[in-house]
């Protein structure tokens, strides 16, 4: 070990043993040898002893008591966690990096076996935070999360990455944690006390020094700004917005017309000469601002109004204000781009280029931004599209409808690029004179360079941000001077079909995932350029404590018993392994026949899996409680998949309406496209004219490490299988326990169990090919009388447009269902102006303008241009169910579940309103935790749980089946409008 004394530095081994006699012979000579020797030995007995006498503490001065308790925390940084799931790592180890997993010890070690060996660890963990200066472990679990942890000082490249340090959260809990010195002797509370107050001293001192010395006080400034966010703490990607940034600057606000509301996404538009206006901030108003010279004045300035310094924030809402500068500093992120972010792929270098969503909130009556990062990925330099001839048609025509980028660096108008087709007036082919022409007005170098070595007769490709609007501008560029975007399923398969491009691979996932460290750090780098270049002050992060929450997960409830929504998903499938599920449906017809079909050329052994598999699924569907036949039809042989051999296999007599059918696709399966959900709509349509339907499930035998008898995946993957046939039946597996929603932890007893209603509007192509708009609604209520939400049944409606009139209102909240109840509603997005006033009709005729319990919350499930601010913990990504309250009618809500990379991307859950009365004891924000709760209710996926509520989640998944079943679809919506099987799965 290493003592440090006044003049040297020595190392010095000491036994255990020798530690009471150290103590004796320092007291001894403690008057003979000085203080710093009897220091030493303290140091010495700290390291190697449990026992520190309290009266040791109080005989040095305040620096030495701390230096003192950390002597002690290093007797413990490399002693080996004896228990649980972390035994054979170092203390310091679990303390640094698994912190969450001491703060569940503290809430949760409560067994008498591991009690005694937790202590040791949580009380070495509560000795790190008082000594690096967090407070004390003396809160709940989810507030020690949220505030008592504090990571390593590490530099950073921007003071705005410096200031998530301020970034500090609490959230509410359910029960409290034990306090930091529940477990500690008291020689060890004397010390942490001890600890706590020479810190403060330190404090008032350097506080001191500092009032004297200025250059101090920026240094201390300075290494406060390069820390990285503490461990632990909440803070999310919505930045503190000062007022007065607009002061020393003048705007101006102009006349608009009747397209400038107040509301939207604001438009900017940016002119020469520095000027910037911009739109839907002010109502019928446009405001002007030059970020170059103040002094100019705009164009018919005599009819605006000059807003100087303060008068901006006095004209100004809190709202206007954050809009109008989120505005401006989102477009100055486009015009001047940041650096693309370099991602290798094979031997290809490939970049992603960040693309910044800035917009002006206000939450806790203060203007805010909410910041939202995007990425393109683009082919590097050297994959562009030439060596393309423009005497192949077939060539041109496959690249039509391609996003490309030019050669070089990002630049705002070559952004959103298309390839067009092209007009009869322009070129197709490369000649000297239009490469001459393509020079004098070509002004990119890389570009340049690509013009001048492009091959005679290569194809010129025609491109613009939009190929149908005359007055968008259409550029011309040579093939071999345009490089393609990679982002996107739809341009990838575009893409396959051009020249060169036959074998492209899609770029793996965890490729473009960035840890939320990075994505935390390449904000903060942009939001502190962004500052420096208009000349603002340094952004901060949200530090607004009490608008962090976290939601507690529900309860689920099966036939055995109940399982804690946050246990892991082998929790639940213990449950429901081989006994009986929640609700067993008892008026389905039955007994159940099992038949299966083999599509494609399978091989034996991938016949052989199937037959096991049938018998497999048969066996746990009995033990589930469905009543199953006992005869094994025989199986059923495809070569192929196409729309008549599907529709003539379904529509044979064999299978009734009321068997399921198990759908077994060989790896060798050819032209599969679309075959599963067009398998599902045969199955719907196969019930027409009776309450009940054909189950399907299908199975992709190419996944030899899954389906195969002897896989390691197999009796879990099959398990799986049988709980979504079991709901696709019509049954329940499991119910949704939502006694949480109240404070007094149940749903009172006189009012009826609320229920969730979600719904969604899809486009899809009709016979004719028009466009039909049909609105799919989820309908989550429960079995009976009790708490547990557990039926889920769908209504599938013909709308005129967007809007869902009053009529498809009444079909998919039918009045039997929501007279004298509670009823949620999640509306995809926001409500229509005309779809409002229908609920307010609706809800004033069903309670005839009395107070008989029913009531109609309305809640938007919004994504902000696809993606919302993230939240984080610390440096990681937060916990599912972690909520940020930005107004009492507006939250981000983070969903995701079992995250092992990436960050989980928020919900958005907004309260547009209450029609009747609220039944009493219902929680602050019940309606956000409906949305977090029903995401705990998909039936067909038990181990990758989505972050959706199955109300929006199931209505998209509905959409998408009805438009992939094929024109047939249309004129059979009629005789399957609705159900409780989930045919979706």
């Amino acid at each position: 070990m290493f003592f440090t004394h006044k003049r040297r530095t020595f190392t010095r081994q000491i036994p255990e043993a020798a530690a009471a006699a150290i103590v004796v012979r320092s007291h001894q000579g403690a008057a003979r040898r000085g203080v710093r020797s009897l220091f030493t030995l303290a140091c010495a007995l700290a390291i190697f002893s449990e026992v520190l006498p309290e009266a040791w503490v109080g005989m040095f001065p305040a620096p030495k008591q701390q230096r003192l308790v950390k002597a002690q925390r290093a007797s413990l940084d490399d002693q080996l966690v004896s228990f649980g799931k972390h035994k054979g790592r170092t203390f310091r180890e679990v303390c640094t990096e698994y912190r969450p997993y001491i703060h569940w010890l503290q809430n949760k070690a409560a067994k008498a076996t591991l009690q005694p060996a937790a202590a040791a660890l949580i009380d070495y963990f509560n000795q790190r935070t008082d000594t690096e200066g967090a407070p004390a472990a003396k809160t709940s679990s989810n507030q020690t999360r949220a505030s008592s942890t504090q990571g390593r000082s590490t530099s950073s490249s921007s003071p705005a990455r410096a200031a998530r340090n301020a970034s500090a959260s609490s959230s509410p809990a359910s029960s409290s944690a034990p306090s930091a010195s529940a477990s500690s002797s008291p020689a060890r509370q004397a010390r942490s006390t001890s600890a706590a107050s020479s810190a403060a001293q330190e404090a008032r001192t350097s506080s001191a020094q500092s009032s004297a010395s200025p250059t101090a006080r920026q240094a201390r400034k300075s290494v406060q700004q390069r820390q990285e966010p503490k461990a632990g703490l909440l803070n999310a990607d919505i930045y503190e917005l000062p007022s007065g940034l607009l002061d020393e600057r003048v705007v101006w606000s102009c006349p608009g017309n009747e397209w400038n509301r107040d509301d939207g996404i604001p438009g900017v538009w940016n002119m020469r000469g520095g000027w910037r206006f911009v739109s839907k901030v002010v109502l019928g108003k446009k405001l002007a601002i030059n970020l170059e010279d103040s002094t100019l004045k705009p164009k018919d300035y005599k009819l605006c109004e000059r807003l100087d310094g303060s008068q901006v924030s006095e004209k100004l809402s809190k709202e206007q204000y954050a809009r109008f500068v989120g505005a401006i500093m989102e477009e100055e992120s486009r015009v001047d781009m940041c650096k693309p972010r370099l991602i290798r792929h094979g031997s290809m270098k490939l970049e992603a280029l960040p693309k910044f969503r800035i917009r002006g909130i206000v939450t806790d009556d203060k203007p805010h931004l909410a910041i939202v990062m995007e990425q393109e990925v683009y082919a590097g330099p050297e994959k562009h599209l030439g060596g393309q001839r423009a005497s192949n048609k077939m060539a041109a025509a496959s690249m039509v409808g391609l996003k490309v980028r030019p050669l070089g660096p990002a630049q705002p108008w070559f952004q959103g690029l298309v390839i067009c087709d092209p007009k009869d007036d322009e070129p197709l082919t490369l000649t000297e004179g239009e490469r001459k022409r393509l020079l004098s007005i070509t002004k990119t170098a890389e570009v340049r360079k690509a013009t001048a070595q492009a091959a005679v007769d290569e194809l010129l490709l025609h491109v613009s941000k939009n190929c149908t609007n005359v007055k968008d501008l259409r550029m011309t560029f040579p093939a071999n001077a345009l490089r393609p975007s990679l982002t996107g399923a739809a341009q990838e398969e575009k893409l396959r079909k051009v020249k060169g491009w036959e074998t492209w691979t899609s770029i793996p996932p965890a490729r473009l995932i960035m840890s939320s460290s990075e994505r935390q750090g390449l904000i903060d780098d942009e939001i502190s350029r962004l500052s420096k270049k208009l000349q603002f002050s340094q952004l901060s992060r949200m530090s607004v404590v009490h608008n962090f929450h976290q939601l507690q997960a529900p309860k689920l409830v099966t036939g055995q018993g109940s399982v804690a929504g946050a246990a892991k998903p082998f929790v639940l499938m213990s449950q429901l392994k081989g006994k009986p599920a929640y609700h067993i449906e008892e008026n389905a017809p039955g007994p159940v026949r099992l038949h299966y079909v083999v599509l494609g050329n399978a091989s034996d052994k991938e016949k052989d899996v199937a037959r096991c598999a049938r018998d497999d699924v048969l066996l746990n569907l009995k033990r589930l409680g469905v009543n199953m036949a006992d005869d094994k039809p025989e199986a059923k042989f495809l070569p192929g998949v196409t729309r008549k051999e599907v529709s003539a296999f379904f529509k044979s007599p064999e299978i009734q309406s009321s068997d399921a059918v198990l759908i077994f696709a060989a790896s060798k399966l050819r032209d599969s496209d679309n075959f599963y959900d067009r398998a599902k709509w045969e199955c719907l349509i196969k019930g027409r004219g009776n309450a009940h339907h054909t189950a399907s499930q299908v199975f992709d035998l190419s996944k030899d490490a899954v389906w195969a008898i002897d896989a390691r995946g197999y009796p879990a993957a099959v398990q799986i299988a049988s709980v979504g046939l079991l709901a696709k039946l019509g049954h329940v597996p499991w119910a949704l326990d939502i006694s949480g929603w109240f404070q007094q932890g149940s749903v009172p007893a006189q009012i009826a169990t609320p229920a969730v209603i979600g719904y969604d509007v899809c486009h899809l192509t009709g016979p004719g090919g028009d466009r039909v708009h049909v609105a799919a609604g989820i309908q989550v209520h429960s079995q009976d009388a009790s708490s547990h939400l557990s039926k889920i049944g769908y209504r599938i409606e013909r709308v005129p447009s967007e809007t869902v009139p009053a009529e498809g209102i009444r079909r998919i909240v039918p009045p039997e269902l929501a007279r004298g109840r509670l009823v949620i509603l999640h509306r995809d997005g926001e409500y229509p102006h005309a779809e409002l006033k229908s609920l307010r009709d609706y809800h004033r005729e069903l309670s005839s303008g009395k107070d008989d319990g029913t009531c109609f919350v309305l809640v938007e499930c919004v994504k902000w241009a696809g993606k919302a601010p993230r939240i984080y913990l610390g440096s990681k990504s937060a916990d599912a169910g972690t909520m940020i309250a930005l107004s009492a009618n507006d939250t981000l809500l983070a969903s995701s579940k079992d995250l092992f990379q990436g960050t989980a991307n928020p919900i958005n859950a907004r309260l547009a309103g209450i029609l009747g009365q609220l039944p009493p004891g219902l929680n602050d924000f019940f309606w956000t935790q409906s949305v977090f709760d029903l995401s705990y209710l998909h039936h067909g996926s038990v181990f990758k749980r989505p972050r959706l509520p199955v109300t929006t989640h199931f209505a998209d998944r509905l959409a998408y089946v009805l438009a992939n079943a094929g024109k047939e679809w249309d004129r059979e919506l009629e005789t399957s409008k609705g159900g409780y099987q989930q045919f979706w799965l």
